[in-house]
């Protein structure tokens, strides 16, 4: 452990995660690492020059706390019409509502353009405030099944640490009472996330409410019927699922580039 250290450190790293059985973390604790959260299966620890207060207490920064908040945690890659309804049916019966963006780039839209989009297509409803997610909501670190989509126990048990992280420390330090997300009827990763969701919030006294997913012809929108639509060339049938600031994201030169690299040239 002591190598690692030193070669991550060699490599200018200085704050790293550490995934382990559920049962093994006294090994790690003695040497110097941070528990953040046991799922069933595993946990997660950290280590460094920085923890998960510092970042939150950064990420805080700016923004106005209304008394009891509600959050949606977005990738949005792309944001869609069927975001954009989920946002707004949480924002109609919320006082306040923060949307937490992932900001993990392993998403084809990088994480400044999906933040620029989001907040120009929302920029209408007053009780909406963005968040950079940072490292700790469906990162690469708290939630890499997320981004490799493995149907197996390490999605279960990836997403009920990385729900779980939600709910013991960025719900009390938002005073975040509710959090939306979309029903999922067909995504096993999200599917998986969302049960993990309901029962690791409820250990925080925080309420998941699951919103019907918005349909336009009979079918749902979902950005990953976009991106099939953008890489067949029916840009203009995408458009049909699209806020109009996406619209004119795709219809920029960075959404150009974005569109080749998602047809393949």
């Amino acid at each position: 452990m002591t190598s690692l250290v030193n070669k991550l450190i060699d490599e200018n790293i200085f704050h790293y995660f550490l995934f382990t059985k559920r049962g093994k973390e006294d090994i790690f604790t003695s040497l110097g690492f941070k528990l953040l959260y046991s799922g069933e299966l595993s946990s997660l620890l950290e280590n460094g020059i920085y923890g998960i207060e510092d970042s939150l207490n950064k990420m805080k920064e700016g923004i106005n706390i209304y008394g009891e908040n509600s959050a949606i945690v977005l990738n949005c890659n792309p944001f869609t019409k069927g975001h954009r309804y989920l946002i707004e049916q949480a924002a109609n019966i919320s006082k306040s509502l923060l949307l937490f963006i992932v900001q993990e780039d392993r998403s084809i839209f990088p994480f400044k353009d999906r933040f620029e989009i989001i907040k120009e297509g929302v920029k209408d409803i007053k009780n909406v405030q963005l968040i950079p997610g940072g490292e700790y909501i469906i990162s690469n670190a708290s939630f890499p099944g997320y981004f490799l989509k493995k149907k197996e126990d390490e999605v279960l048990s990836q997403a009920q640490i990385d729900a779980g992280i939600f709910g013991k420390y960025f719900c009390p330090k938002f005073n975040i009472k509710n959090r939306y997300v979309g029903e999922e009827p067909t995504d096993y990763v999200t599917n998986q996330y969302n049960k993990a969701l309901k029962k690791q919030l409820g250990k925080f006294e925080v309420n998941l409410h699951i919103i019907e997913r918005l349909k336009i012809e009979n079918e749902v929108v979902s950005a990953s019927k976009v991106r099939e639509l953008i890489k067949e060339g029916r840009l203009n049938e995408a458009f049909k699922l699209l806020p109009e600031a996406t619209i004119n994201y795709l219809n920029s030169e960075r959404g150009r580039e974005v569109v080749r690299k998602i047809e393949g040239y």
